[in-house]
């Protein structure tokens, strides 16, 4: 693992629900960019995903972003309402190529 790498298990009453890792960006080290999140089935729409994105940006203060696939409108309507959840409308929706794929960029402030 990256030294720049930090990862999360995600945990509903002691049962394994996901994971998070969180790193920085490797063309911009003073962003912080969550790298992989994933959420059982069993445990989406219950705000597992929510309260593990707000337990994440408690330890890691500072520039954020999130990239999500063209292509995966289920995850960027998750990610633009949890990260509202957090800074209301204090964020940046845009298209940008990362490395040889158009993804959407949510870039925040925390």
């Amino acid at each position: 693992m990256e030294v720049s790498h930090y990862p999360y298990f995600i945990s509903v009453d002691s049962e394994l629900a996901g994971f998070a890792l969180v790193r920085r960006y490797p063309s911009n080290p003073a962003i912080y960019d969550m790298g992989q999140f994933f959420v059982l089935r069993k445990f989406k729409g219950q705000g597992v995903g929510k309260l593990a994105l707000n337990s994440v940006l408690e330890h890691f203060p500072g520039r954020w972003q999130i990239r999500v696939l063209v292509e995966n409108t289920a995850a960027l309507g998750f990610w633009t309402a949890a990260v509202s959840d957090v800074v209301g409308t204090e964020y940046t929706l845009s298209l940008q190529n990362d490395v040889d794929l158009m993804m959407h960029f949510i870039q925040f402030d925390v």
